[in-house]
């Protein structure tokens, strides 16, 4: 059964927005889809509305990747104490170091940190997420 996509324009942008003859699209049957984001309303009755377009995706984050980022930080709070990594001098160095401490042991083979038992991304997404914070309350 082949589907036949008809193009129209998104009243938002002006884009084409594909859409078939069932009015099923890339976006499901959520209605019509656009490159920009917007989807039209739901073609049928009985679906509900939510306008999240231009939202931040959520949904996009990999759960079990960042649930063991959760892991490192709960270790990381059972250990120093909750949020003690905002306290750490100096603070872009320290956590620069242990970033590239975390990636080099991945690189060279070992995954898991011996001491948590965690994956050393995890450890090093942590690092990552720090500078960020920190970074951010700096500016």
């Amino acid at each position: 059964m082949s589907i036949e996509a008809q193009y129209d324009d998104c009243p938002t942008c002006k884009h084409a927005w594909l859409y078939h003859r069932n009015n099923v699209c890339f976006g499901g049957d959520r209605g019509h889809a656009c490159l920009c984001g917007r989807v039209s309303p739901p073609t049928t009755k009985n679906e509900g509305r939510k306008d999240d377009a231009g939202k931040l995706r959520y949904d996009l984050v990999p759960v079990d990747a960042f649930a063991n980022v959760v892991k490192v930080l709960t270790v990381g709070a059972k250990d120093y104490g909750d949020n003690n990594w905002r306290e750490v001098s100096p603070f872009e160095d320290r956590y620069y170091a242990a970033l590239m401490r975390h990636l080099e042991s991945w690189r060279a083979g070992e995954i898991t940190d011996p001491k948590s038992g965690l994956p050393h991304l995890a450890h090093a997404a942590c690092n990552v997420l720090f500078l960020l914070a920190g970074k951010e309350t700096k500016t």
